[in-house]
């Protein structure tokens, strides 16, 4: 690439426009004096970016200057810096050269981060448990970690606060260490602009003799701290899976040469997609040495989750943050359900603006809201919603079980990308059974226990209207599923109150009531009738059309 157009992409990272029109070259021209005491005119601006037409290249004072601007010494530190026919680190200060390129690099994801996530520092809380592991990270022998959970647990977040807290933060503990932060989404984009970045041509094709080990292994003296890789969304760089298993071996070729404590690896992926690491380190044994609390080995990769959920006090600052401290009781007294779905940290992040619309907050909002955003959008939405109906035809809407085959669950459908977006947005995933022979089954269910719920309530509802009589059809179907039967009328129960049916609730009630004095199902006297009076019983705290049940 041409030097000047990647000075240019500099700039222009730094300053965060995608294009300079001559409007902008004004206020960089302050922007530029202000941190540097340099001037460069605004014209002169226009000429570098060519938006002014010139025959003359910019003068070494207009390049140091914009060097400057950027964090180098000048403009031979940036030459030296970059030049493919060198090294990264092959020149006099060059630890300073590599750190400032690689920040380009690390700002440019955590802007990408902020995006998706929405991200602002004062509405999220800095859980204790990422602390904790990645101060164990920073302090034992080994090299690397995964955060491991399905979309909506906070992987990304974690990612940012990480490399904030840590590297660039007045005082950060490790502001000396270089923090390369990568969003899998976009490292093409990343690679693209920053080829000559060793440590990103690794990731793509290992070669030892060119690598950063080996360079600290002939000159000591020029590593001044650690270099940190974060990797977020792991599994977003390749969806191939060919090339994903070579992107991860890569990533262990450079774990094995890290002599000395060099570098640290941290890394965020969803479940299903530690497969490649865990058919490596089968290969390789000694290999699992250098990760840090990862259970790469389960039977269900689902079991490998190492992302909590929320606790209460957590679930109470995040309140504080938003500025609703005052609901927390309201919300846990009344709403104990709510409770126990918000402990996951996307459906928390929903609740404010719920809670903000309407104060007598549900679970039936939250899970409108979590189905809205995860399977009611974009792209697939028709392909999305027909495979959860062929699940539910599948599974019998959960009757004995909950999860289906995967080549029944796809066979003839052509839906294969629908399905992966459903794997990507946690709502399904995928595990293995081995069989007494050598056949294996490969098996699908959904990630969440209510979210399968609800859906099945909505596959029940669509082909019948909600009415009394469905909820002792539904009452009569799960009845060799008592763990099923009482958590789907639960919920039959709780939609009928959000769609405000107290009479029907009312009818329900006292129908229950007369099977069991009549004795006609003393089963239920045991099990089902304090579960179910528990809801109504909590309805009628908050409703006063059910007072008097």
């Amino acid at each position: 690439m041409d030097i000047f157009k990647l000075l240019q992409q500099d700039i222009q990272s730094k300053i965060k426009k995608k294009r300079i029109y001559g409007r902008d070259c004004s206020k960089l021209s302050q922007q530029i004096f202000d941190d540097t005491q340099r001037q460069v005119s605004s014209s002169t601006l226009k000429r570098f970016f060519g938006l002014i037409k010139s025959n003359f290249k910019p003068s070494k004072y207009t390049l140091d200057t914009l060097a400057i601007y950027i964090g180098f010494r000048d403009w031979n530190d940036y030459v030296n810096g970059y030049e493919n026919s060198k090294h990264s680190v092959s020149d006099n200060g060059s630890w300073i050269v590599l750190k400032n390129r690689i920040n380009q690099v690390t700002h440019h994801s955590l802007e990408s981060l902020k995006q998706k996530t929405s991200y602002n520092k004062t509405d999220f809380i800095f859980r204790t448990f990422v602390k904790d592991r990645f101060d164990k990270l920073v302090q034992n022998n080994t090299s690397a970690t995964i955060f491991v959970a399905p979309d909506g647990y906070g992987k990304s977040t974690l990612m940012i606060q990480l490399v904030e807290r840590y590297f660039f933060e007045n005082n950060a503990p490790l502001k000396d260490d270089i923090a390369c932060l990568i969003d899998g989404r976009i490292f093409f984009e990343i690679y693209s602009k920053n080829t000559n970045i060793d440590l990103l041509n690794q990731l793509i094709n290992f070669k030892i003799n060119s690598s950063l080990s080996f360079y600290f292994q002939k000159n000591q003296g020029k590593r001044k701290g650690r270099i940190w890789l974060f990797i977020d969304n792991v599994d977003e760089v390749f969806f191939d899976k060919e090339r994903y298993y070579s992107f991860i071996e890569n990533l262990m070729r450079i774990l094995m040469i890290n002599e000395g404590g060099w570098f640290k690896l941290i890394l965020t992926c969803r479940p299903e997609n530690l497969e490649p690491f865990t058919l490596i380190l089968k290969n390789n044994l000694l290999l699992k040495s250098y990760w840090y609390d990862v259970e790469f080995f389960k039977e269900k990769y689902i079991d490998a989750i190492n992302i909590p959920l929320l606790n209460v006090q957590e679930v109470k600052s995040v309140f504080s943050l938003q500025k609703v401290e005052n609901k927390f009781e309201h919300i846990s007294t009344r709403y104990k359900d709510v409770m126990e779905i918000i402990v996951n940290p996307y459906f928390l992040s929903l609740f404010p603006g719920a809670f903000r619309e309407n104060e007598d907050i549900t679970e039936i909002i939250l899970l409108n809201r979590f189905i809205k955003a995860k399977i009611l959008s974009l792209p697939f939405i028709g392909e999305k919603l027909q495979l959860i109906h062929r699940y539910m035809a599948l599974c019998n809407r959960g009757e004995k079980t909950s999860s289906v085959e995967k080549d029944q669950l796809l066979y003839g459908s052509g839906f294969l990308l629908a399905y992966q977006q459903l794997v990507a947005n946690g709502i399904i995933y995928e595990y293995i059974i081995q069989e007494d022979t050598i056949d294996l089954r490969f098996l699908v269910s959904f990630n969440q226990r209510i979210i399968f719920n609800y859906m099945v309530l909505r596959d029940w509802s669509k082909e019948k209207k909600l009415s009394v009589e469905l909820f002792f059809e539904m009452k009569e179907f799960y009845g060799n599923n008592t763990q099923m039967q009482c958590d789907i009328l639960k919920l039959f129960l709780k939609l009928l109150a959000h769609n405000k049916e107290f009479e029907m609730i009312k009818k329900i009630h006292v129908f229950l009531g007369k099977s069991v004095l009549e004795n006609k199902d003393l089963t239920d006297a045991d099990g089902f009738m304090p579960c179910i009076n528990s809801v109504i019983e909590d309805m009628a705290k908050n409703n006063e059309e059910l007072n008097g049940l």
